[in-house]
């Protein structure tokens, strides 16, 4: 896929005529989507699909990008998209019904009382990562926490004899969050009897692990929570807003 952006960069600036500062930051918004992609596993461009444009713009915004930023990446992503559909790179432009970002509400759907109820059940407790998934949802919904601090959040971190927690935001700012009884129990059980089976080195601080015992990403906690939620019958877009709303 970074031959096509390469190729994409030339034709920018052979066709196009468009400056270096331009290019340039035409390459960095894609450099990042490529990123994005490689983490879903995509590496055809025939395989990017209009949802994993959202996902990826959807990351952005949780990752408090304003909104003229991605509505930038939009822009470039679509252009990118139309170069490879006029030259039959792909069969389609998976970009082109999508609204800019500036339309978007600004408040998403929040969850009733019920579907967050179903969205934390555990269905099937054998099921692979229920326990870890449930503890990270229940976080979600309990402590308003954002994805990102979620997803640094690590075990020293944890006051649970205290029924709080260090969150770090942006600029690395640090503020005590309160954990309610029923979540602090929920945290705990996932610390001594599951985590373990992420964990492959000592070292490693952070409460959320993936199978191969790193850090889980923002993306991949997304993922999570939209897999859950489908798993579930709830067919309302979601994402970790939507759990941080319900929880306002």
């Amino acid at each position: 896929m970074q031959a096509l952006v390469d190729a994409f960069m030339d034709h920018l600036a052979l066709e196009r005529g468009l400056s270096e500062n331009s290019i340039q930051a035409y390459r960095t918004d894609l450099d990042q989507f490529l990123f994005f992609l490689q983490e879903q596993k995509i590496g055809r461009s025939s395989s990017i699909t209009h949802s994993l444009i959202l996902d990826h713009l959807m990351a952005l915004r949780e990752a408090d990008r304003s909104t003229r930023t991605v509505s930038r990446h939009l822009v470039s992503i679509r252009i990118f998209c139309r170069f490879l559909h006029d030259e039959r790179y792909t069969d389609s432009d998976p970009s082109e019904t999508i609204e800019s970002p500036r339309l978007w509400s600004l408040l998403p759907d929040t969850l009733s009382p019920d579907e967050v109820q179903q969205l934390l059940e555990i269905n099937n407790s054998a099921k692979k990562h229920q326990q870890r998934n449930r503890t990270l949802l229940e976080l979600l919904y309990a402590t308003g926490l954002r994805v990102t601090e979620i997803a640094g959040l690590k075990v020293g971190d944890l006051q649970l004899e205290e029924s709080t927690l260090r969150a770090h935001g942006k600029g690395n700012k640090e503020r005590v969050v309160p954990v309610a009884h029923t979540t602090v129990e929920i945290i705990q059980n996932y610390l001594l009897q599951d985590r373990h089976h992420y964990c492959k080195s000592e070292l490693e601080a952070h409460v959320f692990l993936s199978q191969q015992g790193r850090p889980l990403t923002r993306q991949r906690i997304w993922q999570i929570i939209k897999e859950q939620a489908r798993s579930v019958g709830i067919t309302k877009k979601i994402s970790p807003h939507t759990l941080r709303h319900s929880f306002a």
